[in-house]
């Protein structure tokens, strides 16, 4: 059994494995297109689209769905996925699959275009998605709870650096790279970049579910319960 991830970038699909592993309670596989590569980054969705139905949109409306609606920016892209997908791996029944992004402010926008894009998509029962505000790396600062005397320091620091409790409040964490309320450096500050660290971290659902009701992880969880944890005959964590 395998999950084909596909997410922004390096750092979430180390942190992904260790979320959706904790939540289905079995160990599992995880891949992008193929077993070689780790995951499928979202930047890469239109050239890979377009390498792959190189003649015609692939089915997919440009200016507007079936229901007479529009379609958003997101769920052309989610469609665009799951064509990709569906072509690889409709007929193997060992897959699930695994689709997350940043919010990057359109965060209900993102997740409703998701959403739509799975209900076409004949995927859909293996598929969960996930929209993370504003990262990935809030769902990991969510579970991480310091366990000695450094890193309880280290988040008193950093909540007096912010003026407010990283691992409580990460949804609030939306800055550019290098300040302040960067995301990504504050993770690093409170694990000093030890991935084994922030992996534990990204396992912590009972605090992730504490503290990440506002960055979409609670959401997330509950997804690959419903979708994948059937594939795998898991039981929830």
């Amino acid at each position: 059994m395998a999950i084909v991830l596909v997410c922004e970038g390096p750092s979430d699909a180390r942190h992904l494995p260790a979320m959706i592993t904790a939540q289905l309670g079995t160990e599992c596989s995880f891949q992008g297109l193929d077993p070689d590569s780790p995951f499928l980054p979202v930047s890469k969705l239109n050239d890979e689209h377009r390498k792959r139905f190189p003649r015609r949109f692939g089915g997919i409306l440009p200016r507007g769905n079936l229901a007479g609606g529009t379609a958003s920016p997101y769920e052309i892209l989610g469609r665009k996925a799951l064509q990709i997908l569906k072509s690889l791996f409709e007929t193997d029944p060992a897959k699930g699959f695994v689709i997350v992004c940043d919010e990057d402010g359109r965060g209900a926008e993102r997740l409703l275009g998701l959403q739509q894009a799975r209900d076409r998509s004949g995927l859909n029962p293996r598929v969960a998605i996930g929209v993370a505000c504003p990262e990935i790396e809030a769902w990991v600062l969510a579970g991480f709870e310091a366990k000695n005397e450094a890193e309880t320091s280290r988040v008193a620091a950093e909540t007096k650096r912010l003026q407010l409790d990283p691992t409580r409040n990460p949804h609030q964490l939306k800055g550019p790279n290098g300040s302040d309320r960067d995301i990504k450096r504050v993770l690093d500050a409170l694990t000093c970049g030890d991935h084994a660290r922030q992996a534990e971290a990204a396992s912590n659902l009972t605090r992730i579910r504490l503290h990440g009701r506002e960055t979409g992880a609670v959401e997330f969880l509950s997804e690959c319960q419903e979708r994948l944890a059937p594939l795998f005959g898991s039981h929830p964590a």
